[in-house]
Parts: structure tokens; C-alpha cells; sequence
């Protein structure tokens, strides 16, 4: 799931000194939408005895009108037990919908539902017998709750619609489900009976559709596993359009495409939909087979603010280009291999964001790759706290995070790339994908882990315990001086959180030397260490994380010349006070020296410096980021500095 996330993109532009205007942001349950989830939601995983059965497959029968926003219908669930005591068998389902019956071999049953939570409880006559094949099914009805991460209710031009979005604990809220991270179906099949006009969109493939009078009934198979807030349906007056990416080595392995659009955005939606048929193909190649291609993949416009990955239909909000490659990269990464728990959740949305920088970087082009890299480098680095393994499951806003689940967990990825090496790291990300064990079924942190340790042969647990477990990001200082054939180097680590007091990984860094780049990687031991690099020629300049590899901010000084910006800060972060050390020429100048905030607030200001150096107290200054401006007759400089503890 990603949802768009514009109001950070001024901010963003400060912080990586770079254009982003109209760039697509991830997703956070943020503003309006995190006040839905301000009360801690009562949520506990299938787990007690009424929960011990293994789902094997939904029948699903809905009737939906767009135009009055409720839902009738039965669920058949066919199952086998794990015990031989279940007596009774228990479904998540809102309070707010009616029982109408329950029918199990044949008989209607007397059923008991708690109407303070949301569990259907339904004694059995007997205990079925264990591994046994058994069904039963829930007739309902009613006003579900209207709610942006379950079913809704809106209008495009004045045409209603009526859409869910389950994730993550939203599917009880309109059909009575195992809403587990432990237990897929096997298969489903979704019939939606509607008004003629519309188009009912869902998972797997359209193999019927029956008009009788006014009404119409669509027929969706689907016959993969499939995890309960994947299952979606959306109603309205859809247009549709086809189209097919080559998906194997023969001329005939194409996959159907399939495009559900407003009528009114057909025509606009079309073209950057195109895309899709070139990042299916990109991901095919690397990641392999796409994990539903007997059926198809399928896009359906909704009235969210960004995507939804229904397994073989993902809802959205637009065509822009990372959209397309987030939710798509999710049926690997969220569909195939479904996180264990909301608290791995990054496994699902930290592939989908790292999904989306490949794409950018080998279907999208240069200027789209580098814009990703500005923009989730300062999205990870703009948290001090936190973790990217979610430390609590009840918050929903904790579990879409947006600067940790997503482009924390996105940028721990690439770290990880660098760490193991290009090719050791797909082959463990293939291998993971299709292992017996997780394929079609749950991961957990710890399974990346084996698999990315047996494709590289490196011990990852410090690294997992420092960057997935852990909090905040290291800041370096880089001190360098040139002296005859040797370039002396010290490279300092500070941390931003307590939690985690070093983080060991290589920092990488390019030196010019006579027109000519060189790459070196530091591997650094302890906070302080000095490093000898033999050279042949004068050093231009050295740049640290060129690429931007690593989650991390950087000082860089040269102790024998400044090149380029006459303006030194430091230290850079800064606690209790700043220095402010100007070079050249602007010796001996006036001016006067301001401080803003990363929302450019004015914070203070010291007038007429007439000095070279002068050291500004921040102590009262709080945690994160600030522009301290030199400005004279002469010129304006400016250089940001971080302030921490």
C-alpha cells in the first residue's frame, strides 16, 4: 500500500537542496487519516481455540449498489480443523453487520456474537473431526463502517463508488473473515451482483458475467493463495482497456493487463499506463515469473490518496509512474511472500519503495533515480527514534510509517545491496522469494536474513540488530589533509539515538586526483579511527556516499584548504554551540549571520561579525535540522548544520 504524501515535498527540497517539485511521496497514514486511528485499535491475530482451522477456501456472494452504501451477502468458508476441539468456531466481523443465518450441513445454526468486539462466534454441534474437509456459511447484512482502510463510500463527477482497502485490519469491518497473518486461502471466488452499467473489479480472473433484468452478476476466480486483507472489490461505472506484457521466453507468454479507469480519467490514464507493461517485464527479469501469471495483473481507480495491492488488482489513485512500480513490486514482495506480522510489515513496503528506485533507475531514467535517492535518503534520515521492525501493532499509523516502513526500510535494502555485492544479493532476494517454505505463504525479518547470509556468506546479525532493530542513523565527520604521497584520512561517528552507540558499515568515499575518480571504502572499528590512503597525485576534492548507499548524514573538511564554499560549520552535528569559521577573502569582512528552520522560520540572528570566527549557542535549539546564512555587501552563504543532544 502507498499513499501519497505531498505536503513533505517543501521540506524535502530544503533538506536534499534539490528541486522535487512533483515528485510522487510515500505513504504515511498521515494528516486527516491518522485521526481515524487515534484510539489504538483492539486487533488480536487468530489465535485462540475458536481459530484452530486451517482456511482452504472463500465462497464470496455480495450485492452492491454504489448509490446506498451496504452490503448484503454470504460467505461459505471451507476449512479443516488443527484440533479435534473445536466446538466452536470463531471469524473476525464487525459488530455492525447483521446475522441473517448461519448454515452448517444444511441446518441453520444459532450463533452468539460479542457485540463489544468484532468476533463472530458460532457453536458447532459436535467437533468436526480433525484435517477433515468442512464448510460452513454466514448469510449478512448491513451498514459497515465507513472507513478509509476498510469500505468506502465516495463520488468521482458525481458517480458514486463503493471500494475497500483492508490493509491492515479492516477486512472484519465488511465480510466475516480469519483476518490472520498466519493462514491464506488456498483459492476464492467473489460474485458481486450490481446495477447494469457498472463493472465489479477483483483478485483473479473475470469468467463470467450474467445480466438478469436491471442487475448484473460478475464471476472472479482466483486459485492462488491469498492472505484475508488482500482480498478487494470495487462498483462503479468503470471503462476498461487491455493491454499485455511478454512475461517468458516464448512468443505467447504474454500476460493480460487489465485496466479499470472512470470514464472521465480514461483518457489521461491511458498513456503513463504504458509503463506497466515495461516494469511487469523489468521485474519478470528480475525477480522472476510473476507469481499470479495464469491470470492477470489489473489496475482499478479508486478515491484513495495513493495505492492498494489487491493481489492481482492493485486500486489507485493515479498512473504516476512510482505508483505503478510500488504496487506492482508488492505482488513478489506483500502478495507472494506476505509479511508474518505488521511488525515485518517492511518487508513488504521497504521492497516496494527499493522496488520503485530500481524501476526508476532502469525503466524510468538518470533524473528519476537521482530524485529517488534525494528524496528517501532525507525521508530515513529525518527520524532520530523508532525502528524499522514495527514495536507496536496497534497503532496503525506506527505500521505505515513513513519515514521508517518505507523509506528507512527501502534505503536498509540498498545498504544491504552494497554490503553483500550486486549479484549475491538478487540471487538471495530470488531465493527467498521462492522458497518452499515462504512462496504463497508468510516471512519473517529473520528469513531475509538467512537467505541474503547463505547468497553472500557474510554474518548479517549486526547489521540486522543495528539497522532493522535498532534506531536512528550514524553522522560522520570527515577530516582529510593531504601530506606528500599519503592522504590522511579521520573518519568520526556519532550516533543520533543512544540506542544503538555504533553502527558498523563501510562508508564509501570518491577522491579526484588529477581529473580521475578513485572509490574507497573505510571500514571503521570504533568512533575515531584514522586511515592512510597512498595517492600519486594532488587531491581535488573528496565527496563521501557518492551514491548515496548508506542511511546516514556527512561533514567533510579538508584541514590544509577549503575548496569551493568559503564558509566553515562546526561541528557539524552540533549540541550545545555552532562555530562559524569564515575563509579568503571574507576575512576581515561585515556581515551578519542567521539561523532558520527546516520550515525556512526565521529562529535568530547575530548582527555585524567583523571577526573571521565566531561560535553561535544552540543549546536551546531543538533536535534536527537548521540553515545557518552569512550574508554581507559582498555575498551570501549559507550551510546547513545538524543539532542533537
Amino acid at each position: 500500500m502507498k499513499k501519497l504524501y505531498p505536503y513533505i515535498l517543501s521540506l524535502l527540497s530544503f533538506l536534499a537542496g534539490e528541486n522535487v517539485s512533483g515528485q510522487i511521496c510515500k505513504e504515511s497514514l498521515a494528516n486527516s487519516d491518522i485521526r481515524l486511528f487515534q484510539q489504538k485499535m483492539e486487533f488480536k491475530e487468530s489465535a485462540g481455540s475458536e481459530y484452530g482451522y486451517d482456511v482452504k477456501y472463500y465462497r464470496c456472494f455480495w450485492e452492491i449498489n454504489p448509490n446506498i452504501f451496504y452490503i448484503k451477502g454470504s460467505v461459505t468458508t471451507y476449512f479443516e480443523p488443527t484440533s479435534g476441539t473445536l466446538s466452536q468456531i470463531g471469524f473476525d466481523m464487525n459488530s455492525n453487520l447483521n446475522i441473517d443465518s448461519v448454515v452448517y450441513h444444511k441446518t441453520k445454526l444459532a450463533n452468539s456474537k460479542n457485540q463489544n468486539t468484532s468476533e463472530l462466534l458460532i457453536n458447532l454441534p459436535k467437533p468436526p473431526a480433525i484435517s477433515v474437509l468442512d464448510s460452513i456459511t454466514v448469510f449478512y447484512q448491513g451498514i459497515p463502517t465507513n472507513n478509509q482502510q476498510s469500505i468506502n463510500q465516495t463520488f468521482h463527477s458525481n458517480i458514486p463508488i463503493i471500494w475497500t482497502l483492508s490493509e491492515p485490519y479492516g477486512a472484519r469491518d465488511w465480510w466475516p473473515c480469519k483476518q490472520s497473518l498466519n493462514d491464506k486461502a488456498d483459492s476464492i471466488d467473489i460474485y458481486v451482483k450490481t446495477i447494469q452499467g457498472n463493472l465489479a473489479a477483483s483478485n483473479g480472473l473475470l469468467v463470467s458475467s450474467i445480466k438478469q433484468d436491471s442487475l448484473i452478476t460478475f464471476h472472479w476466480k482466483h486459485r492462488y493463495p491469498i492472505a484475508t486483507y488482500l482480498v478487494g472489490v470495487s462498483v462503479t461505472n468503470y471503462a476498461q482497456y487491455n493491454m499485455y506484457a511478454h512475461v517468458g521466453p516464448s512468443p505467447g507468454d504474454s500476460l493480460l493487463i487489465l485496466t479499470y479507469v472512470y470514464p472521465e480519467d480514461s483518457s489521461g490514464w491511458y498513456p503513463p499506463s504504458l509503463f506497466t507493461k515495461n516494469i511487469m517485464e523489468y521485474y519478470v527479469k528480475t525477480f522472476g515469473r510473476y507469481p499470479f501469471d495464469k491470470e492477470k495483473y489489473g489496475h482499478a481507480e479508486f478515491d484513495f490518496g495513493g495505492g492498494m495491492e489487491h493481489q492481482t488488482m492493485s486500486f489507485m489513485a493515479n498512473m504516476e509512474f512510482s505508483l505503478i512500480a510500488h504496487e506492482m513490486a508488492h505482488h513478489w514482495f506483500g502478495d507472494k511472500v506476505t509479511c508474518g506480522s505488521w511488525a515485518d510489515i517492511w518487508l513488504n513496503e521497504g521492497f516496494a519503495v527499493f522496488c520503485e528506485g530500481l524501476s526508476e533507475k532502469n525503466v524510468g531514467g538518470a533524473g528519476a533515480w537521482q530524485n529517488w535517492l534525494n528524496l528517501n535518503v532525507g525521508l530515513a534520515t529525518d527520524h532520530f527514534s523508532g525502528s524499522v521492525f514495527v514495536d507496536d501493532t496497534t497503532s496503525v499509523s506506527r505500521i505505515f510509517d513513513n519515514n521508517l516502513t518505507y523509506s528507512k526500510g527501502g534505503m536498509v535494502l540498498r545498504m544491504l545491496e552494497f554490503l553483500t555485492g550486486d549479484s549475491a544479493f538478487f540471487n538471495g532476494l530470488r531465493s527467498y522469494l521462492n522458497d518452499k517454505n515462504l512462496a504463497y505463504n508468510f516471512a519473517n525479518t529473520a528469513d531475509l536474513q538467512n537467505h541474503l547470509e547463505s547468497s553472500s556468506g557474510l554474518q548479517l546479525d549486526s547489521f540486522f540488530k543495528e539497522w532493522i532493530y535498532g534506531q536512528g542513523f550514524p553522522l560522520f565527520t570527515i577530516n582529510w589533509k593531504q601530506a606528500n604521497n599519503d592522504l590522511k584520512i579521520t573518519l568520526q561517528q556519532k550516533t543520533v539515538n543512544s540506542a544503538v552507540p555504533f553502527f558498523h558499515i563501510p562508508v564509501p568515499i570518491r577522491i579526484r586526483m588529477g581529473g580521475k575518480d578513485s572509490t574507497f571504502n573505510l571500514e571503521a572499528t570504533s568512533n575515531t579511527q584514522d586511515f592512510n590512503i597512498p595517492i600519486t597525485a594532488k587531491v581535488d576534492s573528496l565527496v563521501a556516499d557518492p551514491d548515496q548507499w548508506l542511511v546516514a548524514r556527512y561533514s567533510v573538511f579538508a584541514l590544509d584548504s577549503l575548496p569551493g564554499n568559503p564558509l566553515d560549520l562546526y561541528p557539524n552535528p552540533a549540541t550545545n554551540s555552532v562555530t562559524l569559521n569564515l575563509h579568503g577573502s571574507f576575512t576581515g569582512d561585515v556581515g551578519d549571520v542567521s539561523i532558520f528552520d527546516v520550515t525556512s522560520r526565521f529562529i535568530t540572528e547575530i548582527k555585524n561579525i567583523n571577526t573571521s570566527m565566531v561560535t553561535i549557542n544552540t543549546s536551546d535549539l531543538a533536535n534536527g535540522t537548521y540553515l545557518l546564512r552569512y550574508k554581507s555587501n559582498l555575498k551570501v552563504l549559507q550551510q546547513k548544520f545538524l543539532k542533537i543532544e
